[in-house]
């Protein structure tokens, strides 16, 4: 059986996927409590999960399964699960056009089909980047899975090029429009068929844009969620502080 993480560990070390028993923790009601293994549902794989993991590990790669279908999905997030987990579910309730809500709004799913797990925490953003595309690569989560393909391959496919393997989510749409009978006698080229084609593909609600598209996203909601914590920090510190005059409390309102 293969090692998610570092293979070196201390007799009687705790490893395995633990709740971070934090009253009301959401993402927690989602998570794979008491996991020391997983499988790849592609694959059928087995790994092991080497190390201590919770939703406040920091810098962690995870995965997010549906309990349905048992499609995965790899992620990373250099904040932690229970934040990176906030921006998956608030993408869901927004039914925003992007890989994980795109699948948990479909007919017959919905959030709580969801499971999510950390697999391993890594040190430095250069190997955390390295770690995700192991693990998508070795999970096959991009051609039976729920992770986009590179920008240029995604491209290639949306201007009809041939030759490139399926990319993911977002290319299922592409072949569907590409077998798709064209409707009206009109014959379009060059500019004009790609917009065509652009607009064919949003009009279906599915995610059209590459892996690096959604890593940008992702990055951002992280750092909102980290920039809301940060004020609330400093909101209760300030609080704390004796300031009873009125222009003070004032400045406490606003933060608020």
């Amino acid at each position: 059986m293969a090692q998610a993480g570092p293979s070196s560990r201390t007799a009687g070390t705790r490893t395995g996927v633990d709740t971070c028993n934090s009253q009301g923790c959401i993402c927690c009601g989602h998570i794979m409590k008491g996991a020391d293994k997983f499988q790849s549902t592609a694959t059928g794989k087995h790994y092991n999960i080497t190390q201590h993991l919770t939703c406040k590990t920091p810098s962690v790669i995870y995965i997010i399964q549906c309990e349905k279908c048992e499609v995965q999905y790899v992620g990373k997030t250099a904040s932690t699960l229970q934040k990176r987990f906030t921006g998956h579910r608030t993408s869901i309730r927004k039914r925003q056009h992007r890989p994980i809500p795109d699948h948990f709004n479909r007919n017959d799913h919905h959030l709580d089909h969801l499971i999510v797990y950390p697999i391993e925490h890594v040190n430095g953003s250069k190997e955390l980047d390295e770690r995700e595309l192991y693990w998508i690569t070795e999970l096959d989560t991009i051609t039976r899975g729920l992770n986009l393909g590179p920008y240029k391959c995604v491209r290639k496919q949306q201007l009809g090029d041939d030759g490139e393997r399926s990319m993911g989510p977002a290319d299922m749409q592409v072949e569907e429009f590409k077998e798709s009978p064209q409707k009206g006698k009109r014959k379009l080229g060059g500019n004009d068929d790609r917009k065509s084609k652009k607009r064919k593909l949003k009009n279906n609600g599915q995610s059209v844009f590459s892996s690096e598209t959604e890593e940008l996203l992702s990055t951002c909601e992280d750092a909102l969620e980290d920039g809301k914590q940060a004020i609330s920090e400093v909101y209760s510190k300030l609080k704390n502080v004796t300031a009873r005059e009125r222009q003070s409390m004032q400045f406490l309102e606003d933060l608020k």
